[in-house]
């Protein structure tokens, strides 16, 4: 074949990857800190933070930035519209689309999971989608097995991830004590796709992200070529070494989206502006729904926290010392070389947004209580709180809310 045959063949891809004609890689707009958040941005940088940072206070957005690189190996700087995997913070839009077809009519929270799982085992017949949502449903989670980082590795479609579950043997009967379940948040996923009629990613896409403008925001299912899409890192005996592999079908719906600090701000300005979800479903997702239903309860580093339809609700500013009061809703997440944690104080409409791609360097729980803090006058958080009770102790009984009577 002639030189120039080649050339006419190769020519919409060299288009399709001239970065002067796509306007998917069009620079970011960054917004540097203000003056009450100084020494939040010096902290970052001298702790070379990597990952991208959204703080705002009302409709005024205080800081806007990427910290560090979205590629290590290519020198690629992280900016606002880096697209980082979401890892837990996921759940929230997954128990938002629960809710959304419930006010449609498609579904109840009080539905017994096995009218929308089949096969069903029998030990799940007293399980309801508020069990699930609230992590009290007691259903076995492989993601707890372990032997589950080789499991990850592999593809599973959302009937083989219920499958592992309904092979382990119940934690505790619904709704009598508490333990964190991403396979209870997977199989919420698969009734989404069936009460829809639609994929759990196709769902999320045409009924939030379309709707709220959240273009950069979607499943991540490891295949599509994503611009902007950062890397994922571990910080290991001091250095840096990139992450473990994770097929992405496995975290599925308790762990599988991906976003961008700027439209997870989208996403938090439209649900507690009430725009999304109407004000009893809010409620609901809060876990302050009131009358009859109960919410479970949860220790974590000495602190009461309640547990709504993924989000957690709690004064988060006492997870660091020096600690402070005020009610706040949030999220962390974590999966292999990223960790998210989006935060809102409702009190004073404050947004705390911070993903990272490098794991192992600073704790997000910090980072984000340092930005509450200095925008309410409180002493600047200088380290998180011990772990008590330790990691790998028991369930947490399931206690009901101050603000919601047990049913």
């Amino acid at each position: 074949m002639r030189k120039m045959d080649w050339l006419r063949l190769l020519a919409p891809f060299l288009l399709l990857l001239s970065p002067t004609r796509s306007p998917a890689v069009a620079a970011a707009v960054t917004v540097q800190p203000a003056p009450e958040l100084e020494g939040l941005h010096r902290y970052l940088v001298d702790r070379r933070f990597s990952g991208s940072v959204l703080v705002a206070r009302g409709d005024k957005i205080l800081l806007n930035r990427g910290y560090g690189m979205a590629n290590y190996e290519w020198n690629i700087p992280a900016d606002p519209e880096t697209k980082y995997k979401l890892a837990s913070v996921t759940k929230q839009f997954t128990a938002a689309a629960i809710l959304l077809l419930q006010e449609r009519g498609k579904l109840s929270v009080n539905d017994n999971i096995c009218k929308w799982i089949d096969p069903c085992p029998a030990a799940w017949r007293p399980v309801t989608l508020h069990h699930l949502l609230t992590h009290s449903s007691g259903v076995g989670s492989p993601h707890n097995l372990p032997d589950f980082a080789k499991t990850a590795r592999l593809p599973a479609t959302p009937a083989e991830l219920a499958a592992m579950s309904a092979a382990l043997p119940m934690d505790f009967a619904p709704g009598t004590q508490w333990a964190y379940s991403n396979g209870g948040y997977n199989l919420l996923g698969i009734v989404i796709e069936r009460a829809s009629g639609k994929s759990y990613a196709e769902f999320l896409r045409t009924e939030i992200f379309e709707p709220l403008g959240m273009r950069n925001s979607g499943y991540d299912d490891g295949k599509a070529v994503l611009a902007k899409r950062a890397d994922g890192y571990d910080f290991k005996e001091s250095k840096l070494v990139r992450a473990n592999f994770e097929d992405m079908s496995v975290p599925y719906s308790a762990g599988g989206l991906y976003s961008t600090v700027e439209d997870l701000r989208i996403w938090y300005k439209a649900l507690f502006g009430k725009r999304f979800l109407s004000e009893a479903s809010l409620r609901a997702m809060l876990g302050e729904a009131g009358g009859k239903v109960r919410y479970p309860t949860h220790e974590y580093r000495g602190l009461t926290l309640l547990y709504g339809y993924g989000l957690e609700n709690g004064p988060l500013g006492r997870i660091v010392l020096p600690g402070f009061d005020g009610k706040q809703y949030f999220h962390t997440g974590s999966i292999e070389g990223f960790r998210s944690l989006a935060t809102y104080v409702p009190e004073q409409d404050i947004t705390v947004i911070a993903i990272s791609n490098v794991t192992g360097v600073l704790p997000l729980l910090l980072l984000s209580q340092k930005a509450v803090a200095a925008l309410t006058g409180k002493a600047e958080p200088t380290k998180v709180a011990p772990l008590t009770p330790p990691a790998g102790a028991a369930p947490t009984p399931a206690q009901p809310a101050a603000n919601a009577p047990v049913r």
